[in-house]
């Protein structure tokens, strides 16, 4: 009988290692990744937590304002929400999600930007070289 407890005693401790160590490798890569990884188990997260802040509004068939400032007032209240959700996530993981969203539209625009100029010049681009047909020198006809 004492031999099985230690059998079941040791199969527990093996388990928890075992776990402990599964742990202890996602840390490691999640910090490899740094914000990567962080950001993508937010954004996976996010239609969940969005779910669950708007499920009490299923349950409304419909909603009169009276007053004047009335809608005003709502789209600041969503907007102070969306605010502190924004800061949570800043203080719980450094990560600025303003920042992020700046970053990809200013990524965006730079890109739209070269686009623009590459229009602009007529420079015809094929898999990133430039055609031989294209003339480098200034477009004067």
């Amino acid at each position: 009988m004492r031999a099985k407890g230690d059998a079941e005693a040791e199969a527990i401790r093996a388990k928890g290692i075992a776990e402990a160590q599964g742990i202890e490798k996602k840390a490691e890569a999640m910090a490899k990744m740094e914000k990567a990884a962080v950001m993508e188990m937010y954004f996976k997260a996010l239609p969940d937590v969005v779910k669950a802040a708007s499920a009490p509004l299923a349950n409304v068939d419909k909603i009169t304002m009276y007053g004047d400032g009335n809608n005003t007032k709502l789209v600041k209240d969503i907007m102070s929400t969306v605010t502190q959700v924004t800061d949570g996530l800043k203080e719980s993981t450094g990560i600025d999600l303003n920042d992020v969203l700046a970053s990809f539209t200013g990524a965006k625009m730079a890109m739209d930007a070269i686009e623009k100029k590459k229009d602009d010049q007529n420079i015809d681009i094929v898999d990133d070289k430039v055609d031989d047909n294209s003339d480098l020198s200034t477009n004067e006809n």
